[in-house]
């Protein structure tokens, strides 16, 4: 998410507010999901009061992993979550924001992977009915699918989107 990473730095974040955690090569795919879990409760301990998680596909899928944890997360932002589309944050996130394309097939594969958390809430949104959570459709592009699954990360408007979305929430 180098791009988003620019981007809330542009918004008033400082270096140390922005921390990455890579969880493993794109090769790793098809298993990713099984790492997640692992993944997660690492990251978890290093989660702290009013820390705001932003999240790429199955990196949404790990902050809902560690809400679920108890990680005392304040708010989140997913970007084209590899989640079940009704799966919601734990009830200690006060805000969620979504940002979903409809034209994303990466995640439309993953719900139909058996016995796992994975969905589709990056083509569809959350489809809960939870007041924490707010929409922001990015739209189709008629690219390719994984053009379309990290539209929003690569993008400049709808990363400065997120990182500005990021600043308000954190300061609001």
């Amino acid at each position: 998410m180098g791009l988003v990473a620019a981007k809330l730095k542009e918004a008033g974040f400082k270096d140390a507010e922005i921390i990455a955690h890579p969880y493993g090569l794109p090769i790793m795919v098809p298993f990713a999901w099984l790492r997640a879990p692992f993944i997660a409760r690492r990251i978890a301990k290093q989660i702290e009061p009013d820390d705001i998680v932003i999240g790429h596909s199955n990196g949404a899928a790990i902050a809902w992993l560690m809400a679920e944890a108890g990680a005392p997360i304040k708010g989140a932002i997913l970007i084209n979550p590899a989640l079940d589309s009704d799966k919601a944050m734990a009830p200690q996130v006060k805000w969620v924001h979504v940002f979903y394309n409809t034209c994303d097939g990466v995640v439309s594969l993953a719900k139909w992977i058996p016995f796992h958390f994975w969905g589709d809430q990056g083509k569809k949104g959350y489809s809960g009915n939870d007041a924490r959570y707010i929409q922001h459709d990015v739209g189709c592009h008629q690219t390719d699918a994984i053009t379309e699954h990290s539209f929003a990360i690569h993008d400049p408007t709808w990363s400065t989107i997120i990182a500005n979305t990021a600043w308000e929430e954190a300061h609001a």
